[in-house]
């Protein structure tokens, strides 16, 4: 009769733990991310289309362009003439529904990083983002706990710092040249 009791008890726990997988595994609320090679081209989606990301999309005008999101109408119509394969949104939410970006480029105005880039590493996205990412150092906190959570590759633009004047400042510092 044990061994009954026991046999059951281990179908039970057996078919609990199956049936707990396939439910999580069906439920899965970040995309799978794609595999690619190191040479391949990333999907990705863009928030923002003019000014500052307009030239952020000039910049990244060479991988897969597949979303381009703008509040703007007639911004958005300029960047869709020059990527005419890629699906357009005025919300940001209706980006990030979609299965086939690998990464997102955040270029909108500045009080609205943050909400996005939370919105992105929600996603299960990569993330480029302008700075400034966020306005208050509690935004900023949240958001870095985010990044380390999500695990995702994220970069905040900051261009104008890896020009060579600014280098040759920091190496006039570090040397003690000045103070």
């Amino acid at each position: 009769m044990s061994d009954l009791i026991i046999l059951n008890r281990r179908r039970f726990l057996q078919s609990g733990a199956a049936a707990t997988a396939g439910f999580f595994a069906g439920c899965q609320s970040q995309p799978v991310a794609r595999r690619i090679s190191p040479n391949g081209k990333l999907n990705l989606g863009i928030v923002g289309v003019a000014g500052r990301g307009g030239e952020n999309l000039a910049g990244v005008s060479g991988e897969n362009i597949v979303a381009l999101c703008d509040v703007d109408a007639p911004r958005l119509a300029a960047a869709k003439a020059k990527f005419p394969s890629a699906d357009t949104c005025s919300d940001y939410r209706r980006l990030l529904d979609r299965t086939d970006l690998d990464a997102v480029v955040v270029s909108t105005p500045d009080h609205t990083h943050a909400v996005i880039a939370t919105a992105v590493l929600a996603s299960g996205r990569h993330l480029y983002c302008e700075k400034p990412v966020t306005h208050t150092i509690s935004e900023a906190r949240a958001l870095a706990a985010k990044v380390r959570k999500s695990g995702r590759v994220t970069q905040t633009g900051n261009q104008i710092h890896s020009e060579q004047n600014y280098r040759r400042v920091v190496e006039l510092i570090r040397s003690g040249a000045i103070g």
